[in-house]
This record gives structure tokens, sequence and C-alpha cells, in this order.
């Protein structure tokens, strides 16, 4: 599958496998770190650029820093597939994993992709 095919914002989410939607995340590392940012419970986009680091085995790593406006397009991008929902309150818009977006990135673990 080429990189164009899942990227395509039209993938059909209702008949995407787990297995699709885990290579679609792996593609970007700034959905991949909005996945594992979330784990830690919900969170703005603001939040989320704020800190990209991941703890792997006891160990914890920064990651590349990231925009705020890329972290919400990110997400996005992950709530177009199910992966994470949009709790919107008044002025926020925050984001938080759905228990798809749980089972991918614990597929991703569990491949050592994350």
């Amino acid at each position: 599958m080429s990189g164009s095919e899942t990227d395509d914002p039209t993938m059909d989410t209702e008949s995407a496998t787990e297995e699709e939607l885990a290579e679609f995340v792996k593609q970007s590392s700034t959905r991949t770190a909005v996945l594992t940012q979330l784990v830690s419970g919900p969170a703005t986009p603001g939040e989320i650029a704020e800190d990209r680091s991941v703890t792997i085995d006891g160990n914890t790593a920064s990651t590349s820093s990231t925009s705020t406006s890329s972290a919400e397009s990110a997400a996005e991008q992950l709530q177009e597939r199910g992966l994470v929902e949009l709790l919107e309150t008044d002025e926020l818009r925050v984001f938080s994993l759905t228990a798809l977006g749980e089972s991918v990135l614990f597929s991703l673990n569990q491949q050592d992709e994350v």
C-alpha cells in the first residue's frame, strides 16, 4: 500500500482494520506522539505540543518538538479515524483517547513501533 493511500482522509473508518489504523499512525511521528501523550489523559493541542517526551521501558526520551497546529492537525486526523475524540468545553478543544485508539497503541507497543 502506498503512503498516499494510507494518508487518504476518506479512508473508511468503519471498515479499516486495526492493522491499517496502526500503519496510518506509525507513518507520522506526530500522530504517534499524540496517541502516546493521550494515554495519560485528555489534553489540548498546546499541552500535547509542549510535552513530547515518551517513556519506554522506564526510560524517558524527549522527541522533537512540534507546533500546536501540528499537534491539532494530527489529533484531528486521528479523530477522523475514531482513535481519539474531541471534548469541547467553552473555549477549549480537548482530545481524549478512545478504546480503539488504546487498542491500536497497544498493538504498536507490542510490535515495538512506539
